[in-house]
Parts: structure tokens; C-alpha cells; sequence
């Protein structure tokens, strides 16, 4: 039997955090997530990088996070217009 240590994984966040805005940089979505991020630097002391990508009305940026690997170091902003015609619901 293994020892309960090595079943916890290591601490969060151990790289860089990507935050991938559905929107152009400028704008309210855009204001909203480097407000954000700054609290997110101070509280996690590790790096946000903010991508902002606006293309198809946030639908590009959206399917990138989609695809990206599940591991919570590429996160997702926008509203639910974009989001929810990129990433299908839950059922």
C-alpha cells in the first residue's frame, strides 16, 4: 500500500496560469480580467499571462481552452454568449 504523501499532488500553482479572454484587449471583458488577475498574482504569487482573442466573437478563444489540457493552468473568460456555443453543457 502506498503512503497517502504520494497520492497528493503537488501544490497549485507550480507554472505559470493562463487566462484566455474571449475579447478584445480594451474592452469591459478585457478590464474585468486583468482586474482579476492582479488579485489572482498577489494571492497565488505565481504568473498570469492574459491572451486576449477576440476572433469569432470569443469563439476562438474559447474552443482553445476547450482543447487545452485538463489541468487548470489554462483558464477561460468571457460570457456566456460565447461560451456556451463553444463548450457544450453538462448533462
Amino acid at each position: 500500500m502506498l503512503p497517502l504523501a504520494s497520492c497528493i499532488a503537488q501544490s497549485y500553482p507550480s507554472r505559470p496560469i493562463t487566462i484566455v479572454i474571449g475579447a478584445a484587449a480594451g474592452g469591459p471583458t478585457d478590464a474585468l480580467g486583468r482586474t482579476m488577475t492582479e488579485r489572482l498574482r498577489a494571492k497565488l504569487g505565481q504568473t498570469i499571462i492574459i491572451e486576449n482573442n477576440g476572433a469569432a466573437t470569443g469563439s476562438v478563444a474559447h474552443g482553445r481552452v476547450a482543447r487545452a489540457a485538463p489541468d487548470g493552468y489554462t483558464l477561460s473568460l468571457g460570457h456566456t454568449g460565447t461560451q456556451s456555443t463553444t463548450v457544450p453543457p453538462i448533462r
